[in-house]
């Protein structure tokens, strides 16, 4: 089995053995957290993701442009993990774009709820809110680059690459909220798919709680408690 980490929230005081075997961390974390927050709902599943990445592909494609948006939040876990039937929207980095890239995207995203999805795709189905997990430019381009060279893409067709964020942003991001108020019911089985990954990505060696804590710092994140 391979082996990860057992993390711990600022709520939580519990630890366990590392490494700690992925296929025993769900349901034990679950008994050490606080009652999940109710999410919102939850309408956008993969093909209907891959649609709208489509009709946004052709409108780019067209106006020559080429674009990489990096993701982040609940579409990869919709799409490349495939843990996830539904996701809520998609959340991009935004800084990435110049203005004539994000013009045609602002003006796409409006076209594609008009026009699929039989009205199950919210108002704000493709945002920036991503930049919310980004306190300066310098580590917006810390993402960036190690996105491109983790080169994990969730979708590609000419004029649109989907790329995911590096799996230790990703999963810095789930523990800052993991065991706090704002937890909601996924977040937990979502950190699982985002250990799997860096286990993958670091050949199965478990990621030593130092690591993390070191992304954690370099990503400017305050809440990342491991044990």
């Amino acid at each position: 089995m391979a082996g990860i980490f057992f993390f711990i929230g600022p709520h939580c005081n519990n630890t366990f053995p590392h490494p700690f075997p992925a296929e025993f961390f769900f349901p034990l974390l679950q008994q050490t957290l606080p009652t999940p927050i109710a999410a919102a709902p939850l309408t956008l599943d993969s093909p209907l993701l891959t649609r709208g990445f489509s009709f946004l592909a052709g409108r780019l494609h067209a106006e020559g442009e080429d674009v990489t948006l990096i993701v982040i939040g609940g579409v990869l876990n919709a799409m490349h993990f495939e843990s996830r039937q539904f996701t809520g929207d998609v959340d991009f980095l935004s800084t990435l774009l110049n203005p004539a890239q994000t013009a045609v995207i602002d003006e796409v995203k409006r076209v594609v709820r008009r026009t699929i999805g039989d009205g199950r795709i919210p108002r704000c189905w493709l945002n920036d809110d991503a930049v919310f997990h980004t306190s300066s430019p310098g580590v917006m381009a810390i993402v960036a680059r190690e996105a491109r060279e983790q080169n994990t893409r969730s979708f590609r067709e000419p004029g649109l690459k989907i790329l995911a964020a590096p799996w230790s942003f990703c999963l810095c991001t789930k523990l800052v909220r993991i065991g706090t108020p704002n937890q909601k019911p996924y977040d937990v089985a979502d950190t699982v798919d985002y250990l799997r990954a860096n286990d993958r990505r670091h050949q199965y060696n478990p990621v030593e709680k130092y690591v993390v804590e070191q992304w954690a710092a370099q990503y400017r994140l305050q809440g990342v408690t491991v044990s």
